[in-house]
């Protein structure tokens, strides 16, 4: 597929969305658009990753190692601590 057969094929994504669901994704879609700019997870989000992998320690299923280099690998483009 061509560039700009692919930018076509997210405009027609984006024109689908309806205003909820727009809403949801517009500073997403922002972030994403800002090229070069490394996506910064916030206090909550890191918390919340801190408090999984507590969780995940605690019960024996996933070492901190394992979840962190999946995440990353998942989601190159995240600043992890």
């Amino acid at each position: 597929m061509s560039t700009l057969e692919l930018k076509d094929q997210i405009i027609r994504n984006i024109e689908s969305l309806n205003e909820d669901d727009f809403q949801k994704v517009y500073h997403q879609l922002l972030e994403v658009l800002k090229l070069g700019n490394i996506y910064k997870l916030t206090v909550e989000e890191n918390e919340a990753i801190d408090q999984a992998l507590k969780v995940s320690e605690e019960e024996g299923t996933y070492s901190h190692d394992e979840v962190m280099k999946e995440a990353k690998d998942k989601f190159p483009n995240l600043k992890f601590k």
